[in-house]
């Protein structure tokens, strides 16, 4: 169903409400409440290798190919929940979202899988590494593993033996709730409101770099450019990160060092840490403080006779 005039005018004052910040996750509840009754947002079991990961997801973070690989360990040794899953997606809307999901395959080597971009029919906003781990079990993927796995990939007769219930939803998928397209085109700021609220709701732990990106978007849209730190401060911080102490430091980086209005600089040292380190591991000035304190460092006893 299209997008009525009603349903525009109700969606963009709830997105207003919560450009300060307050009330995120209750305007997004209610906003996925008036998209359902529309037809705008539907329930559907859709396979792992037909869901694929938005680019706006995690603000443009996306996903973490170590955080993938240590989930579906941790899954494979307590057993798969479904039901803690919080699965919300998009429709596919363009050639370059199905393009950006090639390329975050073709970054991680063989580590994420492999990547059929024509078979994409939605991107992940939420459950992005739980629908992941699942592609690497359908997929029969990459994966070090003592439980599931066979000459360094996963076997999916192993997986099936071990737990039903995963390898079910690796064959059939988790259920998602997906948001229209269109509604995604006329509210691309709705997408980050999605995460930012399910980030509020504790299902992932929100990073510097994540709240880096989040501040560089933030930045971009600022149309006179002249930003207002409170502001963007307000925003920045309404999904609760744990990092926020960090943020003025991270506001000035950001504006002096990331690249510019398309932030290229945060951009390719995202796509580097993403597949090659631990860009969800949190720091904060309270850890730095310990680490560089003046108690951090071992006291010289003398001096090297060479100097």
């Amino acid at each position: 169903m299209p997008l009525s005039a009603e349903v525009e005018r109700q969606v963009a004052a709830l997105i207003e409400g919560s450009k300060n910040g307050e009330f995120l996750v209750r305007n997004v509840q209610e906003i996925f409440s008036i998209l359902r009754r529309n037809s705008l947002l539907t329930t559907m079991r859709i396979p792992p290798m037909a869901v694929g990961v938005h680019p706006q997801n995690r603000d443009g973070a996306a996903l973490v190919t170590q955080d993938v690989h240590e989930l579906l360990e941790r899954i494979v040794q307590v057993g798969f929940t479904p039901s803690r899953v919080n699965a919300i997606g998009i429709e596919v809307a363009s050639e370059g979202e199905r393009e950006f999901n090639k390329q975050l395959v073709m970054s991680a080597g063989s580590q994420l899988g492999q990547m059929d971009s024509a078979a994409l029919k939605v991107l992940s906003l939420s459950g992005s590494h739980t629908n992941w781990a699942l592609r690497l079990v359908a997929s029969g993927s990459p994966h070090a593993s003592d439980i599931i796995s066979v000459n360094g990939h996963v076997s999916f007769e192993l997986v099936e033996k071990r737990d039903k219930c995963l390898a079910d939803h690796a064959r059939e998928g988790l259920t998602w709730q997906i948001i229209a397209s269109e509604v995604g085109r006329r509210f691309p700021e709705l997408l980050q409101m999605v995460q930012a609220s399910c980030n509020a709701t504790l299902q992932k732990t929100e990073s510097e770099l994540q709240l880096l990106r989040r501040v560089c978007s933030l930045l971009s849209k600022v149309a006179d450019g002249k930003p207002d730190y409170k502001l963007i401060k307000k925003q920045a911080l309404a999904s609760k990160p744990p990092c926020g102490d960090s943020l003025a430091g991270i506001y000035a980086f950001a504006l002096k060092f990331s690249g510019g209005a398309t932030a290229w600089m945060v951009t390719e040292t995202e796509s580097f840490v993403r597949a090659n380190g631990y860009p969800s591991q949190v720091i904060t000035p309270a850890n730095l403080k310990k680490v560089f304190g003046k108690d951090g460092f071992c006291k010289a006893q003398s001096a090297d006779a060479v100097i």
